[in-house]
């Protein structure tokens, strides 16, 4: 079995992004498990350290052409559900440009491989696997309505998943006719890429891991989510969304993980 990181830079910035942050909080705690990244731009990476899936925004351009496709939906969210099926690991890691790995990564492996799901990410559903009325815009009913099955809040800034070939099969009549579907184009001029993603997992059965927006908050979420600089919390993964913090967040890594 065969496990590894599948990380996404579209443009320079986010490679440089990547390189600072993300790889080396990983790779203090992890120098074994190989890292591959999915980028318009290869010619940034060592092919040495990582290999590289070349990503062409082109033709998903023009197979979403009726969607008027924004920038950020053809190098933020369809890279972010094509890698589903992309990945070349049985078990894969994905972890956002903006988010620092605080603890010990290895620990959250094995409690991703412990739960025996398919896919890992950390959400918010009830019993019946069915998100909090405020997510989506306050407008997750409507969408749960047209689809005629339940689906979890999720947040994509991390995932776990075994080995699949059916993701973009499974959503893509969803990304194909969204506005059937109720789902709102109402991020960054686009669709985001989480509420395919809870699709999925309303299809499949699976239930996220609980996490600090739930209520009641799960002190023990997989990642806590910041706009701020905020030093207290114990979360294994600080998603960063203001990314004019995370040289303060990479000094509070260096506080807590001193040099080996």
């Amino acid at each position: 079995m065969t496990q590894g990181y599948l990380l996404i830079a579209n443009g320079e910035e986010y490679a440089k992004m990547l390189q600072t942050y993300i790889i080396p909080t990983i790779r203090y705690w992890d120098t074994t498990r190989p890292i591959t990244v999915l980028t318009t731009n290869p010619e940034c990476f060592d092919p040495t350290l990582y290999s590289t899936i070349v990503y062409d925004p082109l033709p998903i351009k023009e197979k979403y052409l009726h969607l008027r496709p924004s920038k950020y939906f053809l190098l933020g969210t369809m890279p972010k559900l094509l890698i589903f099926d992309l990945s070349p690991y049985d078990e894969t890691m994905y972890l956002d440009a903006d988010i620092l790995c605080m603890k010990n990564i290895n620990d959250l492996w094995t409690r991703c491989t412990e739960t025996g799901k398919q896919m890992v990410l950390s959400g918010t559903s009830d019993a019946n696997n069915r998100a909090p009325v405020t997510w989506h815009w306050d407008t997750i009913d409507e969408v749960i309505d047209s689809l005629g099955f339940n689906v979890p809040r999720i947040n994509g800034g991390f995932q776990y998943w075994r080995k699949t070939d059916d993701f973009i099969k499974t959503v893509d009549p969803y990304l194909l006719d969204p506005a059937t579907y109720k789902i709102k184009p109402w991020f960054r001029d686009g669709y985001v890429d989480e509420i395919f993603i809870s699709i999925y997992l309303g299809l499949k059965g699976i239930h996220p891991e609980q996490d600090e927006c739930s209520k009641p908050p799960n002190p023990n979420s997989i990642q806590t989510y910041r706009t701020d600089y905020y030093e207290a919390g114990d979360f294994p993964l600080f998603h960063i969304f203001q990314k004019q913090y995370l040289d303060q967040y990479m000094e509070l890594f260096h506080k807590r993980n001193p040099p080996k």
